[in-house]
């Protein structure tokens, strides 16, 4: 149960932060474009979203552990590669 509850915690907090464009407690973002912070945070808030979804149907479903980790391990793979097309990096 405690684990449906944080889960629901980052999901308002990837809400949050996709709504805003920044993420809280950070000032700086190093090696980010100035321009380009809101896209960024934006991105990153989706990917807090996603892999939250992903634990919390973890919780409910039958299926296999491995497709999980799997899942689990991709979408940070495939954020960093959509911020590096996206040159947002300095």
């Amino acid at each position: 149960m405690i684990l449906i509850i944080i889960g629901f915690i980052l999901l308002a907090m990837g809400a949050i932060i996709v709504v805003t464009g920044k993420i809280p407690f950070v000032k700086r973002y190093a090696n980010i474009k100035e321009d380009k912070i809101k896209l960024y945070c934006r991105i990153q808030g989706c990917l807090i979203i996603v892999e939250t979804l992903i634990f919390i149907i973890w919780n409910f479903s039958e299926f296999r552990p491995l497709l999980f980790l799997f899942l689990l391990i991709s979408v940070p793979i495939v954020g960093h590669i959509i911020i590096t097309r996206l040159k947002i990096y300095k």
